[in-house]
């Protein structure tokens, strides 16, 4: 089989939790599939059916962030269907492939390191698409790989595919921030297992001392990491998806409110493949909080590019299926991952370690705002370090067969933009996926959806977090076999208090101007772990 942009852990590394904490995308994949799940039936395809299926299928439409959001720890739910359960259910040969501009890239270290059936790896630039057409470049011959693949395992042609090092990484050059990369320059690397051997990474452990990030050291006194409600306004999109302003820009917005420590620079630069480590001593002011962990590569000119991440509930912080709140003022000990990395930082950059306690709209506030302490001693940042050779692009050129032939009526505008009440100090981050209005030339189908979700949070007051989410999805054929004309609206909202979270929905259905379907939800849902 192959596997990509996949999970083997529906709780821990999907779209609905990170760390514990509530992703925003548990909600705003729920709108977008309210919406894709409304689409209608093609009565070209199904003929005069195609009403009463439209009809059957919006009637029966299910409220998906419901048991998303009921479900906050890990427990039977999620267990199915997640094979971490156990690897060992896995039998045929598998090829797991990935982009660093994706949410899913820690899949691949444990399935490689857990899987015993015959595996290989493959991590590359890109966001979550296919491989032969994602950005950023360079796209591989995807087609032809899994050609390879399926040609060994399924017909017992030897294509050489197992003769080759199992694990395949893009190290990516590091570049200055923007919101979208259409390439990113880098390196190919092979190593021989996962996890790799010495010879191949090697770990480089960091004190976060007095003197920033260094080899040596310690913290003599406690620091306060002290962040309003509103810090990762600028982490990005959780999962780049529609070709937009998606990629984190310039990080020094937040970094300014987070404690930071800073490594001397790099005179020849690093190349890091892994995942990162942290162990720190922590307590909290409050019985809930979050730990949120930015890897930044800054530049001469002070730019800040995120390399990496982790976000943490501390009620969770031991065991996501077991709820432990902090202590007010109880040392805590951590010992967290970040995400998985493959990158080139250049020479004459440094590093910064950057310890928030908020996240939004990357994750849902916690009950209330909730100051941390970064208790003295020597806390620890190991770094994985990639001495693995380069290697020439390992893979043939992209092909694919030829597009579809579409007629662009109106051209997709996406947007994410960043604003700010001066007086409350309110922040709203609103996100537009916009795809456009198109239609097939061959069967004439026009299709038009639109999307804008907009996300809010105060300093201080997490009861003032809140989420807006609306998607129009327009339909229509106007010549020939099949004509109709549909129009659905489907709008999500969330806002809470300190015990509850209170979930709305809604769905409005048209045949022209005909109301066909209107449908509405409330909820609300203890908040019991988040």
């Amino acid at each position: 089989m192959i596997t990509l942009c996949s999970t083997d852990d529906r709780y821990a590394d999907d779209i609905h939790y990170k760390g514990g904490n509530m992703l925003l995308e548990n909600l705003g994949w729920a709108a977008t599939m309210l919406s894709f799940s409304a689409a209608v039936p093609d009565p070209a395809l199904v003929g005069e059916r195609w009403r009463e299926m439209w009809k059957h299928r919006l009637d029966n439409m299910p409220l998906l962030a419901e048991p998303w959001l009921r479900h906050q720890q890990r427990d039977a739910y999620w267990q199915h269907g997640s094979i971490c359960e156990n690897y060992a259910d896995i039998e045929a040969a598998v090829y797991m492939i990935s982009g660093w501009a994706d949410s899913y890239v820690n899949t691949i270290p444990r399935m490689m390191e857990h899987l015993s059936c015959p595996k290989k790896a493959l991590l590359g630039p890109w966001m979550h698409k296919y491989p032969h057409f994602a950005i950023p470049d360079p796209a591989i011959g995807f087609l032809q790989e899994a050609l390879r693949w399926w040609d060994y395992w399924l017909k017992d042609i030897d294509t050489g595919i197992m003769d080759e090092p199992p694990c395949t990484f893009y190290l990516q050059d590091g570049l200055p921030p923007a919101p979208k990369y259409l390439e990113r320059p880098g390196q190919w690397v092979q190593t021989s297992a996962w996890p790799a051997p010495a010879e191949e990474i090697t770990w480089q452990p960091l004190v976060l001392g007095d003197a920033g990030l260094a080899p040596e050291g310690r913290l003599s006194a406690a620091r306060a990491i002290a962040s309003p409600l509103t810090a990762g306004a600028l982490q990005g999109e959780y999962i780049p998806l529609w070709f937009g302003a998606d990629f984190p820009p310039d990080q020094r917005r937040d970094d300014g409110l987070a404690l930071t420590f800073d490594s001397a620079p790099y005179a020849e630069g690093l190349d890091l493949l892994g995942q990162p480590r942290l162990r720190v001593s922590l307590s909290s002011a409050e019985d809930c909080g979050q730990l949120h962990v930015r890897l930044c590569d800054v530049a001469p000119s002070g730019e800040s590019a995120l390399i990496s991440y982790a976000t943490l509930n501390l009620a969770l912080r031991d065991d996501p299926a077991t709820l432990t709140p902090p202590v007010p003022g109880e040392r805590m000990e951590i010992d967290l991952a970040l995400d998985l990395i493959g990158y080139r930082l250049p020479p004459g950059h440094r590093l910064r370690l950057a310890l928030s306690s908020a996240s939004f709209p990357l994750v849902w506030s916690p009950r209330r705002r909730a100051d941390l302490i970064l208790e003295a001693g020597t806390p620890t940042l190991s770094l994985p370090i990639c001495q693995a050779p380069y290697v020439p692009m390992p893979f043939e050129p992209p092909e694919s067969a030829p597009p579809c032939r579409i007629e662009t009526l109106r051209p997709g505008h996406p947007r994410r933009t960043l604003s700010e009440d001066v007086g409350s100090g309110e922040v709203t981050v609103t996100v537009e996926d916009d795809m456009g209005d198109i239609r097939f030339e061959d069967h004439g189908l026009r299709v038009e959806q639109r999307a804008k979700e907009v996300y809010s949070s105060h300093p201080s007051d997490a009861t003032r977090t809140r989420a807006d989410i609306e998607w129009i999805y327009r339909a229509s054929r106007e010549e020939g076999e099949g004509q109709f004309s549909v129009a659905v609206i489907s709008r999500y909202h969330l806002h809470c208090d300190e015990t509850t979270f209170y979930l709305s929905a809604e769905q409005i259905a048209h045949e022209g101007e005909t109301l066909v379907s209107e449908k509405r939800w409330r909820r609300n849902i203890p908040r019991r772990a988040i």
